[in-house]
């Protein structure tokens, strides 16, 4: 049990790829050329850090949270869920409010 605890407590500073998300929208209109840009730029990141994905923020948001808040494009979903390397199950994963990705 503690060492379930341990996987799941936050991480004190943000990763890269939570950092990217959390300011994809920051300085631009809703679906801008320049949001897609960020949004392929994520991919990338994830694609290249697959580790950061799991990854938990401030809040004990996956990745995966963080993007559904920011109605990401659905390959996005696809990306971050396949980086975080357990299928479908990283659709159940809890917040700090309880709250699954796609609840957000």
């Amino acid at each position: 049990m503690l060492s379930r605890m341990m996987k799941k407590s936050p991480v004190p500073s943000s990763c890269e790829l939570h950092s990217m998300i959390e300011n994809v929208r920051k300085g631009t209109s809703r679906n801008t050329a320049a949001q897609n840009l960020r949004w392929k730029e994520i991919s990338q990141r994830c694609e290249s850090h697959p580790h950061e994905a799991a990854r938990l923020d401030r809040r004990g948001r996956t990745c995966l949270h963080a993007a559904c808040a920011q109605q990401p494009p659905v390959n996005i979903v696809k990306v971050l869920i396949k980086a975080c390397g357990r299928g479908g199950e990283a659709l159940t994963d809890r917040d700090k409010h309880g709250r699954t990705p796609l609840a957000i």
